[in-house]
């Protein structure tokens, strides 16, 4: 009874298989193979760093792997997905085979197992069916490998996890590293010691192109490890990544106008077709009288964007500059004409006529001339500067962008200065030169003080260095009497004198400087208490012409004398 039951029940369930087939069931689809990519990074190379400093180098490892873990998926390029897809391919022909050659090896086994001929007949029609079968799986299994998986996962052996770095391979034996550490890459670094700073150089080799795909290399500063350790990581992330680049190309206008690409000199006048990571990146354009122009440009992924900058020349105003008793710059007055009207006032105002008559009978005309000189030396005018700049001497017309502030100065050669600050405009600059107020000698005498107290700190510590290393020597001969540390102990010895005699002179400069600071605040500083002023003596009574009411006051150093000479006659006026 259970034998007829279980025979039914086989017979139930092979129907209904049959009867889903019949009905055009489908398969669930393979699931996709190659879902994660796995990179090794190995122990990198150290031998070029100091010793104590080698474990730097094995940092940057750590923080390499550390960064790496955001490396989340991978794009798979062209030559990539067919190497995986034609590796799946062979995979699976390889085990239709192996299946395949295991049945026909038993097959042939069959003629030595001496069953009977009908036995032996029924086993050959079974396997022969099962040969056919495998036959028609075998030239299937090419086609029927399972997809590539679009976006592998990227993730790290499970040493790297544990900070477990093995040795890279050596030469020739890259492809057999990475099957055995079950990895798609290996990463290899190395780090020297140069002036001061760790620079790193890592290489990428990939199993499906069997050669090194990516190289990298930087430099930074002990203290900065991290930092440039994540740095590479991340440029080393965005590789692994696949993803594509997108491409910007500028061109601006006038031809010298120097482009900027993200803080990145790019070109002048039209770049090159420049690759950035997706995103936004700023465009700046600037050249020599023209507008700076900064904008933001948004690059897509794989996509190339052209940009065409056009710069507006920058509104000009020209202006005077000037001294306050300057003529402008086109009606300035000749120096013989000046000189001749200064001399006609000067015989007019003093009567004086015959006396230029006598002067130009006598020969005077080089006194014009240096008359003329000078007034040309007036109009030399003042040296005016831009800022630091040195733009000229006044009179003189600038131009400048309308609406810019500027600093001028302007300095004449007696000693005066004037300083304006302004507006770009049309409007002239008229500075009025003054003599500068003197230097505070407090001041001065602070600096001084100051400097002589710094000298005298610097001459002190070398001083007590030489006397240090005068009595080392010293004792080494005393111990040994070395005739060579003899020679050293003399020089030790004058040295350190030399330097004693020097901070001897710091020392009494800076008691000089402090007393004299001293005395310079003392002298300046107002008094405490006001003192009271004299009473001023009485008004002397003066004496008046006879007949008028003009009182004539006695010159200083004369009694009653008005500058008469002696005979009584005025003097004339020189």
């Amino acid at each position: 009874m259970k034998r007829v039951l279980s025979c039914f029940l086989a017979i139930v369930m092979h129907g209904a298989a049959f009867f889903a087939f019949a009905k055009g069931a489908k398969e669930e689809p393979a699931a996709p193979i190659n879902d994660t990519w796995t990179l090794c990074v190995t122990r990198f190379d150290v031998s070029g760093m100091p010793p104590a400093r080698a474990v730097m180098g094995q940092m940057v490892a750590r923080y390499l792997v550390e960064d790496m873990r955001t490396a989340v998926s991978r794009l798979w390029s062209y030559e990539e997905a067919e190497y995986y897809n034609t590796s799946a391919r062979l995979k699976a022909e390889s085990i239709a085979a192996k299946k395949l050659s295991a049945k026909l090896a038993e097959r042939d086994k069959l003629i030595f197992t001496g069953n009977s001929s009908y036995k032996y007949k029924q086993d050959i029609k079974k396997l022969d069916k099962e040969i056919a079968a495998l036959r028609v799986e075998f030239a299937k299994s090419g086609a029927n490998t399972p997809p590539l998986s679009l976006l592998p996962a990227v993730k790290l052996t499970e040493g790297n996890l544990t900070n477990d770095f093995p040795a890279p391979p050596d030469a020739g034996k890259e492809y057999y590293f990475c099957t055995g550490q079950k990895a798609d890459a290996f990463l290899t670094g190395k780090v020297t010691w140069y002036f001061d700073r760790l620079y790193v150089e890592i290489a990428l080799w990939n199993i499906y192109s069997r050669k090194v795909t990516y190289t990298d290399s930087a430099a930074f500063s002990p203290d900065t490890i991290k930092e440039g350790s994540v740095e590479l990581g991340d440029r080393l992330a965005d590789y692994i990544s696949g993803f594509l680049p997108a491409w910007i190309k500028v061109k601006a206008n006038p031809a010298n106008t120097i482009i900027i690409v993200d803080d990145y000199v790019a070109g002048k006048g039209e770049t090159e077709l420049m690759d950035f990571t997706p995103g936004t990146v700023s465009v700046t354009a600037f050249a020599e009288d023209y507008l700076t122009i900064t904008t933001n440009v948004d690059l897509v992924e794989g996509q190339r964007t052209d940009v065409s900058i056009n710069l507006v020349p920058v509104p000009v105003d020209e202006f005077d500059v000037r001294l306050k008793d300057d003529s402008p710059p086109d009606h300035r007055p000749s120096g013989a004409n000046t000189g001749e009207a200064a001399s006609t006032m000067e015989a007019a105002n003093a009567g004086e006529a015959a006396n230029t008559v006598e002067a130009a009978n006598a020969g005077e005309a080089a006194s014009a001339g240096e008359v003329a000189n000078a007034e040309e030396a007036v109009y030399d005018g003042a040296a005016v500067y831009d800022g630091a700049l040195y733009v000229g001497r006044t009179p003189l017309r600038l131009k400048g962008q309308a609406g810019q502030r500027k600093n001028l100065n302007a300095e004449t050669a007696d000693g005066k200065v004037a300083q304006t600050v302004f507006t770009v405009s049309k409007d002239p600059i008229v500075f009025d030169p003054k003599t500068p107020p003197p230097e505070d000698r407090t001041a001065v005498a602070r600096k001084k003080f100051y400097s002589a107290y710094g000298r005298f700190w610097i001459a002190l510590p070398l001083f007590v260095l030489g006397i240090g290393l005068n009595n080392t020597i010293t004792a080494a001969y005393n111990s040994t009497g070395d005739p060579k540390l003899k020679q050293q102990r003399d020089v030790a010895y004058w040295g350190a004198m030399g330097l004693g005699i020097v901070m001897g002179a710091c020392l009494a400069e800076t008691f000089y400087r402090i007393g004299r600071y001293v005395w310079e605040a003392n002298r300046e500083a107002s008094p405490l208490v006001k003192k009271t002023p004299e009473p001023e003596a009485a008004p002397v009574a003066a004496d008046t012409a006879a007949g008028t009411d003009t009182p004539i006051i006695p010159a200083a150093g004369g009694d009653g004398d008005n500058g008469s000479g002696e005979d009584g006659a005025p003097e004339p006026r020189s």
